[in-house]
């Protein structure tokens, strides 16, 4: 077996893990075992690592990560509410606290009453689930908007 991955190899394993597929069956899918991507992961993270190895470890760290947005994107646009509750920003009350790690914002964010309101709005809305699909698309239509 090769000691570093193809273009090929690295070609078809990403694809996999982009579409969502876990790294074991992507390798096998790819025609390698779990144990030597396991070897080529833990050998491309080090500073001394082949080219190759660097790169495989880079792109599979890449295809996770588009995975992973894809799927936040996903479940912002379809559950807007359960994204808020369980997405980047979870357990976030008051809107205007950053998440760790994300930039401040330039312009401040609504005043606090208007935050109130729709905090009270999402919550009142959570038994009409319908209704809270269409204020979220319809915020989603004025945000593409502006």
């Amino acid at each position: 077996m090769n000691k570093v991955p193809t273009d090929e190899i690295t070609h078809t394993i990403t694809s996999y893990l982009q579409a969502g597929g876990s790294p074991a069956i992507a390798a096998g899918a790819a025609g390698i075992s779990e144990q030597l991507f396991n070897q080529w992961i833990t050998k491309g993270k080090t500073s001394r690592a082949p080219r190759a190895l660097k790169a495989f470890y880079k792109a599979v760290e890449q295809a996770h990560a588009q995975a992973r947005l894809r799927a936040e994107i996903a479940a912002f646009n379809d559950k807007p509410l359960e994204w808020l509750k369980s997405g980047p920003c979870k357990g976030e009350v008051d809107w205007g606290k950053r998440c760790p790690g994300k930039k401040a914002r330039e312009e401040p964010l609504p005043e606090f009453q208007t935050q109130k309101f729709l905090q009270l709005l999402l919550k009142v809305l959570e038994a009409y689930p319908d209704a809270r699909k269409a204020l979220a698309d319809a915020m989603h239509q004025t945000k593409a908007k502006v």
